[in-house]
C-alpha cells in the first residue's frame, strides 16, 4: 500500500502538471508531490506513534511489508528536491547543478550535526570526563580503536527487506563511539562509551538521533560474535533465549545455567560478545532520547562481570 500510494502520487503530480507546460509544469509537479510527502507524514503520524511518558513516539503498526507507513516520506522529498535542483540546468551550466546537489546533500548530512549533536556530544564528554577523574579512570573523547570493533547488524546471515524506493536501508552502522571510559572493575578491564544512532521508525533517520551507550567487559580470550536475547514469557509460551550467531556451537558454549540465572537475577535480557568483549547496549525507554545515567552504565558492568563468573574456562579455548 505504501509503495502504491508514492508511485499514485508521482503519476498523480505528472498528469496534473503537464498542462502548464515547461518550464513551470516541474515546479508544479514537484508542489503537488511535496504536499504528498507532507499529507503522508501527517497520515503517518496519525497511524504510527504510540504514547509514552515522554510524550508521542513513532512506532510501525501500519506497515507494507517491513516498510512504516512513514518512512516513504523521505523518498517523496528526495524526487522533490532532485526535480527543483535538475530543472535548475535550464538556466545554469551542469558544474553549478551537480554543485547544488552536493550542498544539499552536506546541508542534509551536516547540520543535525551542528544543530541537534554538537551540544549534547559536548555535554556528556564534560560529563565522563569528570567521572573518570572522580574515580582514577582514563577517558578520551573518541577511541579509534572502537571505531570498527563492535555492529549493531545481525551476525546470522539473513537477506535485508527494502524499505522504500530511495531511501534503501543499508546494513546498521558500527559503533562510532564518544565519551570514551576506560576501567577495571574486580580485575577486569571495562569499556563504557556513547553512541548516536536513529530514533526507531523514524522518516528522517539523520535528522532524529537518539544517544546509546555501550558498557563493555574484557574477556579472556576473543570468540565468535553472538547476541543472546531472553524472550519474555507469553500466553501458552514458555520463556525463550534467542541466540543471534553463525558460529552456534561456541555460543551455546558461553550460555550456561549459571549465566542465565544471573542474567534473570539482575534484570539483564540482551547481551552479546564482540571483539574480545561481553557487552551490553543500553538504549532509551519508548524509544525516546533520555540518556542512560553513568551509574546506571557502571552497574551493567558490574552485571556483566559477574556473567564472566559463570563461563567455564574451557569456553575460552
Amino acid at each position: 500500500m505504501t509503495r502504491f500510494l508514492f508511485v499514485a502520487a508521482i503519476v498523480i503530480s505528472v498528469a496534473a502538471a503537464a498542462p502548464f507546460g515547461f518550464p513551470v509544469a516541474p515546479f508544479v509537479g514537484a508542489g503537488i508531490l511535496a504536499l504528498c510527502g507532507v499529507a503522508n507524514l501527517v497520515a503517518a503520524w496519525s497511524l504510527n506513534t504510540r504514547d509514552t511518558a515522554h510524550g508521542k513516539v513513532w512506532a510501525d503498526e501500519e506497515q507494507y511489508g517491513e516498510t512504516g507507513f512513514q518512512r516513504v516520506t523521505f523518498d517523496y522529498f528526495v524526487v522533490v528536491v532532485v526535480v527543483l535542483v535538475g530543472c535548475s540546468s535550464v538556466w545554469v551550466p551542469g558544474t553549478v547543478v551537480a554543485v547544488e546537489f552536493a550542498a544539499v546533500i552536506l546541508a542534509y548530512q551536516m547540520l543535525p550535526r551542528l544543530l541537534f549533536r554538537w551540544r549534547p556530544r559536548t555535554a556528556i564528554n564534560s560529563r565522563r570526563a569528570a567521572w573518570a577523574a572522580e574515580h582514577g579512570w582514563t577517558y578520551a573523547a573518541r577511541d579509534p580503536q572502537l571505531k570498527r570493533r563492535w555492529t549493531f547488524e545481525p551476525f546470522a546471515k539473513r537477506p535485508k527487506p527494502p524499505h522504500g524506493f530511495i531511501d534503501v536501508t543499508p546494513k546498521a552502522p558500527r559503533c562510532r563511539p564518544f565519551a570514551v571510559v576506560r576501567g577495571t572493575h574486580e580485575g577486569r578491564n571495562f569499556v563504557v562509551c556513547d553512541f548516536f544512532e536513529p530514533v526507531p521508525h523514524t522518516p528522517f533517520k539523520v535528522w532524529s538521533q537518539r544517544i546509546g551507550t555501550v558498557c563493555a567487559v574484557q574477556m579472556p580470550t576473543e570468540v565468535p560474535p553472538a547476541r543472546y536475547t531472553i524472550t519474555p514469557k507469553a500466553p501458552l509460551q514458555d520463556e525463550r533465549i534467542l541466540i543471534d550467531t553463525d558460529a552456534p556451537a561456541a555460543a551455546r558454549s558461553l550460555l550456561t545455567d549459571g549465566v542465565v540465572r544471573h542474567a534473570k537475577r539482575v534484570g539483564l535480557t540482551e547481551w552479546e560478545v564482540q571483539g574480545g568483549y561481553l557487552l551490553a547496549v543500553l538504549r532509551p525507554e519508548d524509544g525516546t532520547k533520555a540518556q542512560v545515567g553513568d551509574e546506571r552504565a557502571y552497574e551493567v558492568v558490574s552485571h556483566l562481570s559477574g556473567l564472566l563468573d559463570y563461563i567455564p574456562g574451557r569456553a575460552w579455548r
